[in-house]
């Protein structure tokens, strides 16, 4: 192995940790709402950026994935740079403000924008750009099945990290972050009560009355007590949205371990033989934890698109591949394990904060928030009111005594915040996911059909789940899913080789996928 590819190889190491930096860093790092960690995202994002220019200089060149997805996920960050804006007058009926205001004319000292709140939508624009460099990062440089495990396995830990808390805390009744950090009256470089306004959550109006003075009652907002499950300063909806991501892809993990491919020797054999066996019994347990506290934070009508998921990889790992009995035993043990979180949850009741979809009691306020985004986003439809500024809509749609920060429901929220532009970008994108699928699915063998079903559940898990709850409105969720689709797109622009293990030093493994056109990604 020559210099150059003793540097290639470094810098891929150096990239592989900065990923997972930025993926499994953001989620333990309080979700990403603490005020510390955006200087360290942006430090992190520019040198996966450096790091990835400098490698594919010494590589030769970047090869460009042939789809259209990395030019629709920067529309997205150049519709955020226009809804911040000045418009000119003749396109000033594009503005929500322009209706909004009572006397237009006496309001023309302000620029016309189409964001409502022009700060929010300027960092939602920011960390959408950020969720598109991370996404292009790790699809083109996940080409073998060990990068694509390290990269799953950040948002896997995650998962884990808040699986084990969550579990801890509910035991204990211990609310706070990790069950011990109180945004209130926390540490220093503990997320504060404004780092937690500004995330995700549900505030409503409450009278405060100084001590021995009851005559100066105030009314303040005070958000609804939640349990901060795990790092998720947010309250169990980052947990949940987080498992929609990670339990179809530890599934699909389990499962390929699993396999014999081609192997005659007993199930235990092999797994003594290829050293999986200590991680896969630390995962399996996880895995039906994970289940079981999704059902029981989430509901019924969230724990549907977990389950299609799930079954989604249960049975693409078992059609033909001759791993069918432990990749339906696995997925239906999963399945159980979310039926009977949700007895539970049933039984003893949810923790404050829950869902709204989840706790019975707020079905109508959750239908009025619906309501309120669908008809915001018809009338103000084609920009939206600005990325991110969802919040500052809300005074004028809500109906009843909470107020939500986002809609509770990822599309809709989108619908209103983008309008028919975003909405087309999104449609563009799903149908292109569509017409690929069918190829990709086809060019996957039989041995590595668990790696593909696990992103395929995933995808629709996570879709499912962003319909009827918040997902991306969370920076950790949203670089977590950011991360996983980044490995959906190098499989759906024609590569296999992330299915591929690495053999022997990655210089032999890169000269294998030269000889081989099949095993990597057709690039121009």
């Amino acid at each position: 192995m020559n210099r150059r590819e003793q540097g290639i190889e470094r810098l891929d190491q150096i990239l592989s940790g900065i990923v997972v930096a930025m993926v499994g860093g953001t989620i333990v790092a309080f979700g990403g709402q603490v005020w510390w960690y955006p200087p360290v995202l942006a430090t992190l994002a520019t040198a996966a950026v450096v790091v990835w220019l400098v490698r594919s200089a010494l590589a030769g060149g970047i090869g460009f994935l042939r789809s259209p997805l990395t030019a629709l996920g920067l529309l997205i960050v150049g519709l955020g740079i226009v809804q911040n804006l000045p418009l000119p007058g003749r396109l000033a009926w594009l503005s929500p403000r322009s209706s909004i205001a009572a006397d237009p004319e006496a309001s023309s000292a302000q620029p016309w924008v189409v964001s409502l709140d022009r700060p929010a939508t300027l960092r939602w624009t920011l960390a959408a750009l950020t969720c598109v460099v991370l996404a292009v990062v790790v699809a083109h440089h996940v080409d073998r099945a060990g990068r694509l495990r390290l990269v799953w396995g950040a948002v896997i830990a995650g998962f884990g990290v808040g699986t084990l808390s969550g579990l801890l805390q509910l035991a204990a009744h211990a609310p706070g972050v990790y069950g011990i950090v109180a945004p209130e009256s926390g540490p220093w470089w503990g997320p504060s009560m404004n780092e937690r306004l500004a995330g995700p959550h549900v505030a409503r109006w409450r009278a405060l009355a100084p001590a021995g003075r009851p005559e100066s009652e105030q009314m303040v907002p005070r958000i609804e007590p939640a349990y901060a499950i795990g790092p998720h300063v947010a309250g169990p909806g980052g947990q949940l949205a987080l498992g929609s991501l990670a339990l179809p892809l530890v599934l699909a993990l389990v499962a390929q371990a699993l396999a014999p491919r081609g192997s005659r020797e007993p199930l235990v054999v092999r797994v003594r033989q290829d050293g999986s066996g200590p991680w896969i019994g630390l995962a399996i347990p996880f895995y039906l934890a994970g289940a079981g506290l999704q059902g029981y934070l989430g509901g019924a009508l969230l724990a549907i698109p977990v389950a299609l998921g799930l079954a989604l990889v249960a049975g693409g790992s078992s059609w033909r591949t001759g791993n069918a009995r432990a990749a339906l035993i696995l997925g239906g043990a999963g399945l159980l394990a979310l039926g009977v979180g949700l007895a539970l949850g049933s039984w003893l009741g949810r923790p404050p904060g829950s869902p709204w979809l989840a706790v019975g009691r707020h079905r109508e306020e959750l239908a009025e928030l619906w309501k309120g985004a669908w008809k915001t986003g018809w009338e103000y439809r084609w920009l939206g009111v600005g990325l991110g500024a969802f919040g500052a809509l809300i005074p004028q749609i809500k109906l009843f005594d909470a107020a939500s920060e986002t809609a509770s429901s990822a599309l809709l929220q989108w619908w209103a915040e983008t309008g028919l532009a975003g909405l087309a970008i999104l449609l563009a994108g799903v149908v292109w996911v569509g017409m690929a699928l069918a190829g990709a699915w086809r060019r996957v063998g039989q041995a590595d059909r668990a790696l593909a079903a696990g992103l395929i559940g995933a995808l629709v898990a996570f879709a499912g789940f962003s319909a009827l709850h918040w997902t991306v409105q969370g920076l950790a969720i949203s670089l977590a899913a950011a991360a996983v689709f980044g490995t959906a797109h190098r499989w759906l622009a024609g590569g296999t080789d992330l299915f591929v293990e690495s053999v022997g030093y990655d210089v032999l493994s890169g000269a294998l996928r030269e000889l081989n056109p099949g095993l990597r990604a057709r690039t121009d």
